[in-house]
């Protein structure tokens, strides 16, 4: 995969919106990870058109090419708590999937919504 110019930059920028929303979170005691309201303050930037989309494009589309690198440590951690693979973890695999498929029907219902409002509008 060839980097697009800027495109450092851009993880850049991401990573110190990360940053700095965490230690928002952390000065104002907000119950929430940087990551969330990193999240956040980032759609509300561009959606306010603070942020141009350009500006993070390429470097957003490479991290998340590369999300299942950030997902390895998880597995990982399955060697050191065999228990996962008990009954235990076999709830919490119930639990995820549950909660993974109510986020996805949320999301679908959501992007439906906007799009009907968009052609009625």
């Amino acid at each position: 995969m060839q980097l697009h110019r800027g495109t450092a930059a851009q993880i850049a920028l991401l990573t110190a919106i990360w940053w700095g929303a965490s230690q928002l979170g952390a000065l104002v005691g907000l119950p929430l990870p940087g990551s969330i309201l990193g999240m956040l303050l980032l759609l509300t930037a561009i959606g306010g058109g603070l942020l141009p989309l350009r500006w993070i494009r390429h470097g957003a589309s490479l991290l998340l090419g590369h999300l299942v690198l950030f997902l390895i440590p998880p597995m990982l951690a399955l060697i050191d708590h065999p228990d996962l693979l008990s009954l235990v973890g076999l709830k919490l695999l119930g639990a995820i999937l549950v909660g993974t498929l109510v986020v996805m029907a949320g999301t679908a219902k959501v992007i439906d919504l906007c799009l009907a409002r968009s052609h009625h509008g």
